[in-house]
């Protein structure tokens, strides 16, 4: 809920999803420009929801997942396991902008 208070606040549009499966059923290859994967869900882990989707959909939009999780070699683990980004909580507007700029989805100059 943070996480959509900040990007709302930011003029950003968003869809919400209370679980992996919820993520799973609204994701809309038409629409969606990046997902914020949640790694700890109700239901299905973002994990298992990242894999799902890449399994459904070839052309996947930038999947950042999002953790509490921040000790040594998890960034790597969550890398190889198949996100394009990962990002510690708690979130801040400057770190999501950073991976947004590094993933190539905004400019420098055009930051959130």
């Amino acid at each position: 809920q943070v996480i959509s208070l900040m990007l709302q606040t930011a003029n950003c549009r968003i869809d919400t999803a209370l679980n992996g499966l919820e993520a799973l059923e609204n994701f809309n290859p038409e629409k969606h420009e990046v997902i914020l994967m949640d790694i700890m869900m109700p239901l299905m882990d973002g994990i298992t929801a990242m894999k799902e989707l890449r399994k459904r959909h070839t052309n996947l939009p930038p999947i950042i997942a999002i953790t509490a999780n921040a000790m040594a070699g998890d960034k790597e683990k969550y890398l190889k396991e198949g996100f394009d980004a990962y990002i510690t909580k708690p979130l801040t507007m400057s770190k999501l902008t950073s991976e947004l700029i590094d993933l190539g989805l905004m400019e420098k100059r055009n930051q959130l």
